[in-house]
């Protein structure tokens, strides 16, 4: 063996191992850069997924519009306006204190109020309200559009504004207590609103869709959409014109008689039905409570006049019921019965009872009457 084959012998021998090593070395980093991602596309895939669907996916609701409340002549009583949702996502909101300051006098609310929305309590919270069902002073249609206009004028990031609606009472007070209203989220707090709010608020819909950085839907992208259902209309037997008549001869009395409070009911002769529902004081269901501060009692008295009189308190039946009486007698004895006379004497004592006159039947001579005659001076005696 020369000594240049010895040389390249020991070269060889020397050479081999390392590579060995490193191809072994690079085998085993190719293998862990592999395994790592398998572990992330296939064992980690839905938690990344959904990491990722938290930024580019919204799960945006589609408001259902709340019923209508109608009067006999198909005339609105409760009616929805144009309105807008103002919500933000406080991770793109890089300072909330000077933000709201900005959107303080265009939402007309509270900086302190906006800022402690606006402070995001984990990078996790995407998604905040800060308005709903917000009427834009000023703009009748579109004031989803206004508000986004007026936010871009700001140069804020991260407040988006969208379409909603907000329930109106078009006639102010009339018919208020039967009625009702609803509170800021749209459910029915009292009255008709109250009481048929399963049938008047339907069921909003929702769509699952990927957005771009402003927030805008992609098209294509919709994953999932099920539409809004929207609440059923009713109609009442209430006719608005006699309602306001009512209202306003019902608080002219209250305050000529400087009573605390009154009913008065309208109706259909022929079938019973309701055509006025009125009581005084009303108060204005556009805005049921008054905006400053109020004390304890003060509260109570505001939430006091929401309450219907007449259907929630009890009355003592008093004449009414001598209709029942003069029913009774004559499906048992017969027309006939209303030509049969009476003595109409101011007192009539039955056992150890004394039937009385009503004080201004006392001044009237009230002798002989038949049925008619006593149900027309309403005679206590005389019905007895």
């Amino acid at each position: 063996m020369t000594r240049q084959q010895a040389a390249t012998n020991n070269h060889l021998s020397v050479i081999k191992p390392r590579a060995t090593v490193l191809c072994v070395c690079f085998s085993v980093l190719y293998f862990s850069l592999a395994g790592r991602l398998v572990y992330l596309q296939a064992v980690r895939h839905a938690y990344f997924q959904k990491q990722a669907d938290a930024y580019r996916v919204s799960k945006s609701l589609l408001p259902a519009r709340r019923g209508l409340i109608l009067d006999r002549n198909g005339e609105s009583l409760a009616s929805n306006v144009p309105a807008a949702a103002v919500y933000a996502d406080p991770q793109e909101v890089p300072d909330p204190a000077a933000a709201a300051a900005l959107l303080a006098p265009i939402l007309h609310d509270t900086p302190a109020h906006l800022q402690a929305l606006l402070t995001p309590r984990s990078t996790r919270v995407h998604f905040v309200s800060l308005k709903r069902r917000f009427v834009v002073p000023g703009i009748a249609v579109m004031p989803a559009q206004a508000l986004t206009a007026a936010i871009k004028k700001t140069g804020l990031a991260g407040i988006y504004a969208v379409d909603d609606s907000s329930r109106s009472y078009p006639d102010g007070a009339l018919a208020a207590q039967a009625l009702g209203f609803t509170n800021g989220d749209g459910v029915g707090i009292t009255g008709l609103e109250h009481s048929q709010e399963a049938l008047l608020r339907g069921h909003d819909g929702r769509v699952v869709a990927e957005i771009d950085r402003d927030g805008r839907f992609l098209p294509g992208t919709t994953r999932r959409r099920v539409e809004a259902e929207n609440g059923a209309d009713i109609v009442t037997t209430l006719d608005s014109r006699l309602q306001g008549v009512a209202d306003d001869e019902l608080a002219k009395a209250v305050a000529a008689h400087h009573a605390d409070h009154g009913v008065a009911i309208v109706l259909d002769p022929q079938t019973g039905e309701i055509l006025a529902l009125a009581q005084a004081p009303a108060f204005n269901p556009n805005a049921p409570r008054p905006t400053q501060k109020l004390s304890k009692a003060a509260a109570l008295a505001v939430a006091t006049r929401w309450k219907n009189d007449a259907v929630s308190d009890l009355y003592e039946p008093g004449s009414t019921l001598k209709t029942i009486t003069v029913s009774a007698i004559l499906q048992e004895q017969g027309l006939g019965m209303m030509d049969k006379r009476v003595y109409c004497s101011p007192t009539l004592p039955i056992g150890r009872r004394v039937i009385h006159e009503a004080a201004d039947a006392l001044t009237k001579n009230l002798g002989e009457q038949n049925l008619r005659g006593i149900l027309r001076v309403s005679s206590n005696v005389g019905m007895a």
